[in-house]
């Protein structure tokens, strides 16, 4: 996967991202690939090496981390951050619960925001636990209730004063039904047949709720008006609704697929996609989103991240400009490496003054003349250099494998 820094984030923010220490162990599929669609885990595994991802998409996971992290602490007699494995017709399933408690409770801790609870619980999640309840089970873990403990990400304090329907407070957690062993176990059953023919070539296409596809609506546009008047579900209401408006017409807005535009890295490879008018081949994109990086290197699920390069001092000397560094990572930590990659190079700075001779015993070396004011720029300007020594930047060595 290539991860770039279009939005120029503060390069310890784009290391958090890259070091992912999330490891999946030896398994075929995670759970959260047996309940995602088969055509998407499908296309994302083919298509790893040139997937293009912004760090700036992978913030909201980073925080989900951090939080993880913190809560982990809490921990007493509890079983945290245990990874499962299973065995299912010939593949390896696994899945990584948050917390069990001693009461044989399954707790799953999601960082998210209030509009995804707001037709409560959802049919993934509950899917999840209940395959980490089979999992777990397998391992003769007892399993007698299950819950989602969401903690909002957006939630309002004033939002939460005037309307009752929206979370009163931060944390809401939802209860989730267990199906039992063996639902849970012909369920496994049935999402590893899928995937297995999905990633022998047969993609089933994604069905409108995987694509989290928003319903078509009809818009009652005025004229000079650019927002619509009222949307509607269908053209009928619509229409009449127009007839009563000077000027009055009616727009029809196909519904989106969220999913699709937003959340998918497979996308730009996926015919299905395409054929919905989406994002158009990913060749082209790939000639500037890649430049200077190997995309034919061997599948070894490396992820490359290119850096936005800094701005080029305005008193250096002319000079080759700085190189976007490449970091190269997967998803199995393992020892740093500083000799495979020994980090960016340091900006070129302005040479320093010629040492001048010592001045004669009779005379008074010149005062030194004060160093200018930096001068105030914006974002996209470039800032002096001074001849002032620089300590040197420190290396950046190879992320964790």
């Amino acid at each position: 996967m290539i991860i770039t820094n279009t939005e120029g984030l503060p390069q310890p923010l784009v290391d958090a991202i890259t070091k992912d220490p999330y490891d999946a162990g030896k398994s075929d599929l995670t759970v959260t690939q047996l309940i995602s669609p088969p055509r998407k885990v499908a296309l994302e595994k083919r298509h790893f090496n040139e997937m293009v991802v912004d760090a700036s998409d992978r913030l909201w996971a980073l925080m989900g981390q951090i939080g993880h992290g913190i809560l982990e602490r809490a921990a007493n007699s509890d079983i945290v951050e245990k990874r499962w494995f299973g065995a299912m017709d010939g593949w390896v399933i696994s899945g990584q619960s948050d917390l069990i408690l001693p009461t044989s409770t399954l707790c799953d801790y999601k960082f998210t925001s209030v509009w995804t609870v707001k037709d409560g619980l959802k049919p993934e999640w509950e899917q999840q636990l209940n395959l980490l309840m089979w999992l777990a089970e397998s391992h003769a873990t007892n399993i007698r209730s299950a819950q989602i403990i969401c903690i909002f990400r957006d939630w309002s304090v004033n939002e939460a004063r005037r309307d009752r329907n929206y979370p009163q407070r931060q944390v809401k957690v939802l209860p989730v039904p267990l199906w039992g062993y063996e639902k849970a176990e012909a369920f496994a059953r049935e999402r590893v047949r899928i995937h297995a023919q999905a990633q022998a070539g047969n993609l089933p296409e994604c069905t409108a709720e995987e694509r989290w596809e928003k319903e078509p609506v009809w818009a009652v546009m005025k004229k000079g008006r650019k927002r619509a008047v009222r949307l509607y579900d269908n053209e009928v209401d619509a229409a009449k609704h127009a007839a009563t408006e000077k000027g009055g017409s009616v727009e029809h807005r196909p519904g989106d697929s969220i999913r699709c535009q937003s959340y998918c890295a497979a996308a730009p490879y996926c015919d299905q996609w395409k054929q919905m008018g989406g994002m158009p081949d990913m060749a082209e994109q790939m000639e500037d989103s890649t430049a200077g990086i190997d995309t034919d290197a061997p599948i070894t699920d490396q992820q490359v991240i290119t850096p936005a390069p800094a701005p080029a001092p305005v008193q250096a000397p002319a000079a080759a400009a700085p190189v976007a560094a490449q970091r190269r990572f997967d998803e199995f930590p393992v020892e740093p490496d500083a000799a495979q990659n020994p980090g960016p190079p340091v900006p070129n700075r302005a040479p320093p003054a010629p040492k001048q001779a010592a001045p004669a015993p009779d005379q008074q070396p010149p005062a030194p003349t004060p160093p200018p004011a930096p001068a105030l720029v914006g974002r996209d300007e470039p800032v002096k250099v001074e001849d002032a020594p620089i300590p040197p930047m420190p290396e950046v060595t190879e992320v964790p494998q």
